[in-house]
């Protein structure tokens, strides 16, 4: 029998896999699948004890892979739906004579002088969120950097650019601050979690408990806010 279980309000499935080791094993893959491995005898009771006293430890790696999993199916044609700050648009192209992007009610227009293949559309559009981007994160990155400097906390350099495995990183050596263009699709509150996530690791280098402890001094709802990923 494999075991649901409910942690801070997400349902998480644990897959039950026998093995011939009387050793009991809980693992989490880049696909968010959680399997504990024991042997036949073991009752059920037992592993759900054995679960349950390591909730934190799940939820940490469930988060970390979730951290660096970035998918966006957009497929950059006409009507298609593209996400803006956690809200959903519809794409339209049409021809003028200078090329621009803007927001109207429910439309991201894309005009353009010339025909826009698919491959083109994405390029103008991860360009146009990269500029988005470098307006709307650097008074995120202040506002947290001041609640830092406390603890003696700086960047040299904020980096932005579309990027495919992660939603941001830390240079520790360079003070260096590099942040996916494509956070500009998610929701506000996300965002605000990423960039403080990536500033606690000028601190903590690393996902133990104490920089989560650290993150939940700045944002003591973090795990409400990286939960908004997608929506």
């Amino acid at each position: 029998m494999d075991f649901t279980l409910d942690f801070d309000g997400q349902k998480i499935l644990i897959e039950k896999v026998y093995h011939r080791k009387n050793q009991i094993r809980l693992t989490v893959n880049k696909d968010l699948q959680v399997k504990i491995f024991c042997s036949k005898s073991t009752p059920d009771y037992f592993l759900l004890d054995f679960i349950r006293k390591r909730e934190k430890w799940i939820q940490k790696h469930i988060g970390k892979f979730q951290e660096k999993k970035v998918v966006h199916e957009a497929l950059y044609t006409e009507g298609s739906s593209f996400r803006y700050l956690g809200k959903k648009y519809s794409l339209h192209f049409i021809n003028r004579a200078e090329n621009y992007i803007e927001i109207f009610e429910d439309k991201i227009i894309i005009a353009s002088a010339e025909l826009i293949e698919k491959d083109k559309a994405e390029s103008i559009l991860k360009h146009w969120l990269t500029q988005s981007g470098k307006k709307y994160f650097p008074p995120i990155v202040d506002k947290y950097l001041a609640m830092l400097s406390k603890y003696n906390l700086s960047i040299e350099t904020l980096y932005i650019r579309p990027m495919t495995s992660r939603w941001g990183t830390c240079n520790l050596r360079s003070k260096k601050i590099t942040l996916n263009a494509l956070l500009m699709q998610e929701h506000p509150d996300f965002i605000e979690y990423v960039i403080l996530h990536e500033l606690c690791h000028l601190k903590h280098p690393n996902h133990s408990k104490r920089f989560y402890n650290f993150v939940a001094e700045f944002m003591p709802n973090w795990q409400e806010n990286r939960r908004l990923r997608g929506k």
